[in-house]
């Protein structure tokens, strides 16, 4: 068994009862172990006075009894049961909470409104860059919504229906009529009317859940999109409507080998999409953002990591580079040498006029972080793994495109190399992008070489232009013998002058 502490949370919902593993690392990063889930569908047992009937809670027991032979292989410093709205709604709720503590190894929280509401909320603002906007969780039985202004959560409310309930209510043939789903869309933003501070803002909508992620895996596929992960996937909001008219036109059959839909979902996907359209739609959202972190995370932050953090609310994505560099067992020596001399450098460039991209520092600080942390796996190809892996990493706070950019940095060989990682994703960028992200890469590479010996031998560097328009003068000047550290300068600084599209002299001294 690992050192790091497992941590079990058992999530019954109105549709699905699942059970998630996680490690959790010194940087309180959580990892999935395990995630096992079972369909269900405890909503449809829910008799007309509101008691969960035997079958339903012969359904919650099964489930819990199969987890249990995970659990108990386990040495878990914590098991949490969670239940949302189908036990919450309940009328026989304290009956299953004893019968749960009494029959299995489980303790079962009945989460209110405001908490699984609060969790949501609080995964969001754990994993994304969201500094104001809503968030949606459309549930089997409930949809709970917030709406957070500069990271901190101002309002919450839990909506009585979900995707089962909206399903069963409005949806009657195999097919959605059209007609079907504008009595939805009515009932839905007839609802949303009712509370005031869901109103017309023009923020970006934060996914959560299982339907918010079937949503963003069918669009993926619709456009045919070069990046793995659905983490911080946005996209315009109006698009969600071309995925509601796709699964629309397929009887449930074949709606199941829809690509990017999961099948235990199929017969409830188009309900809860067009809810989320409905919303969208109604606030006027720009985009509609992924956020994979759900209840379960939100609540494992709260109750297991908060009170060990000073920072509630820390730089996300500052937090994950850091704990992507110690899972790669990066040299932090090495870091700090490289980052100090690729800030000299890349200085004297941007005094030229050749560095002109908004945020460059903080691309080439991310970069530095992790430049070459492939070398963990091989070091003949480190700038294939480097790319790899950050391209195929969900660093928590980042989009996707801007993961894009750390990768080609970090990963920066030579303009032939750097040309092939970014082909499937050139129409993200503009050709003055892809010209400055080539010159940090190169920054990046040259500096790798000027500190060959992990000694940290340069003290200063100026770039100086000679009589001639396109050729420099390079001075490096050092504190320590600088012998190795020239003959690889002398070798690779031809991707320098690429980049740039000028001459460069070297010349090192001692000072």
């Amino acid at each position: 068994m690992s050192q790091q502490p497992y941590y079990a949370v058992i999530d019954i919902g109105s549709n699905t009862i699942r059970l998630v593993i996680y490690k959790m690392n010194a940087y309180h990063v959580l990892f999935e172990e395990q995630n096992l889930k079972y369909t269900a569908r405890l909503r449809s047992y829910l008799d007309k006075d509101n008691t969960i009937n035997k079958e339903g809670i012969n359904q919650i027991l099964t489930t819990l009894h199969l987890f249990q032979t995970v659990t108990r292989s386990y040495e878990l410093s914590s098991i949490n049961v969670i239940a949302t709205a189908a036990i919450r709604q309940a009328k026989n709720r304290d009956e299953i909470v004893k019968m749960v503590e009494k029959e299995t190894d489980y303790h079962m929280t009945v989460l209110s409104e405001k908490e699984e509401a609060y969790y949501g909320y609080l995964s969001v603002i754990q994993s994304t860059n969201l500094e104001e906007g809503y968030t949606i969780d459309i549930g089997g039985g409930s949809t709970e919504i917030t709406y957070m202004e500069n990271r901190k959560i101002k309002h919450y409310h839990s909506f009585p229906f979900g995707a089962l309930t909206l399903q069963q209510e409005f949806i009657h043939n195999d097919k959605p009529t059209t007609l079907e789903l504008e009595k939805l869309n009515k009932f839905v933003c007839d609802q949303f009317r009712e509370i005031p501070w869901i109103k017309k803002r023009n923020l970006r909508v934060v996914g959560i859940g299982g339907s918010a992620r079937n949503l963003s895996q069918i669009h993926q596929k619709q456009c045919q999109y070069p990046l793995s992960g659905i983490h911080h996937y946005e996209f315009p909001s109006e698009e969600i409507l071309g995925v509601i008219n796709q699964l629309k036109e397929h009887p449930l059959s074949s709606r199941k080998k829809v690509e990017g839909l999961s099948k235990e979902r199929a017969d409830i996907i188009i309900p809860a999409i067009q809810a989320i359209f409905s919303f969208t739609h109604y606030v006027k959202a720009p985009s509609f953002l992924m956020c994979r972190k759900g209840l379960r995370e939100g609540y494992i932050y709260e109750t297991l990591i908060s009170n060990q953090v000073t920072d509630r609310f820390p730089n996300i994505t500052e937090k994950n580079i850091e704990a992507l560099s110690v899972k790669y067992n990066i040299n932090n020596m090495r870091i700090a040498s490289l980052k100090k001399t690729a800030f000299l450098l890349a200085e004297q460039f941007n005094s030229a006029g050749y560095l002109t991209l908004t945020g460059w520092q903080n691309f080439l600080q991310q970069a530095a972080q992790l430049n070459y942390l492939g070398d963990h796996i091989e070091s003949e190809s480190v700038s294939q793994h480097t790319f790899y892996i950050l391209s195929n990493t969900a660093l928590n706070g980042m989009n996707h495109k801007n993961r894009i950019i750390l990768a080609l940095l970090a990963s920066f060989k030579n303009k032939s190399t750097f040309k092939d990682f970014v082909s499937p994703y050139v129409t993200w960028f503009t050709d003055h992008e892809l010209e400055q992200f080539e010159k940090l890469g190169a920054i990046l590479k040259f500096s790798y070489f000027l500190n060959t010996t992990n000694r940290n031998v340069v003290d200063q560097v100026k770039l100086m232009n000679s009589k001639h328009e396109n050729k420099f003068t390079l001075k490096v000047m050092c504190h320590k013998d600088f012998v190795f550290e020239k003959e690889k300068c002398e070798k690779h600084v031809k991707h320098l002058e690429r980049a740039y599209g000028i001459e460069i002299e070297l010349d090192f001294q001692n000072i």
